[in-house]
């Protein structure tokens, strides 16, 4: 699983995103614990899921649907 980390500042406003990965899988439905290292120090944070796969190797991406072919999560684009 890869997650999206964005640095939000006192006013609400998005300073930067970060993407960091999950290794250990996680059940499906499930739910399980976890770490990432932030990159800023922030007023608050905002975590949402990037992208995903499923058993069966095809990768999820809330935002842009489903790539097939399995492998290895795909590369993380530049940080905004």
């Amino acid at each position: 699983m890869r997650l999206r980390i964005d640095i939000i500042d006192a006013w609400g406003d998005l300073l930067s995103s970060d993407l960091r990965s999950i290794d250990d899988p996680i059940p499906g439905e499930g739910r399980t614990y976890f770490e990432v290292a932030v990159p800023l120090t922030a007023v608050s944070y905002r975590v949402t899921v990037d992208a995903f796969a499923t058993v069966e190797g095809a990768w999820h991406h809330p935002t842009k649907g489903v790539e097939t072919g399995g492998g290895d999560c795909p590369p993380i684009p530049p940080a905004v």
